[in-house]
């Protein structure tokens, strides 16, 4: 399970956030990414439920302006209970926070005083 998770892991790398804006106001401020898919070899080790929600945490983290109720649908198919996916949705927002207050420390740090 673990050699899948970090092969999907390396397949899914990418740089974001991106993603298509929704709203007229802001599309031309859209950025093309890849939508990311568990590889299908993979897909029966991991289970749906599992394979399911590393898509959504990949779509969360690098391409939120895509979260939409298709994305949860995807969830409910693969057997997240409405519950699941709120916390499931809520860990992996907070830890890509975590990661960008991180970056921004180091980066706070990295720069001379004035």
């Amino acid at each position: 399970l673990a050699e899948a998770i970090e092969a999907e892991g390396q397949a899914g790398a990418a740089e974001g956030p991106a993603g298509r804006y929704r709203e007229a106001a802001l599309a031309a401020e859209s950025t093309p990414a890849p939508a990311y898919a568990v590889a299908a070899e993979s897909r029966d080790g991991l289970g749906p439920r599992l394979a399911a929600a590393l898509s959504h945490a990949h779509m969360l983290v690098f391409r939120p302006r895509e979260a939409d109720a298709a994305a949860l649908g995807r969830l409910v198919e693969a057997g997240w209970t409405t519950t699941g996916i709120v916390t499931l949705s809520q860990i992996v927002s907070f830890l890509a926070f975590q990661i960008r207050v991180a970056a921004g420390l180091r980066t706070l740090a990295a720069t001379p005083a004035t």
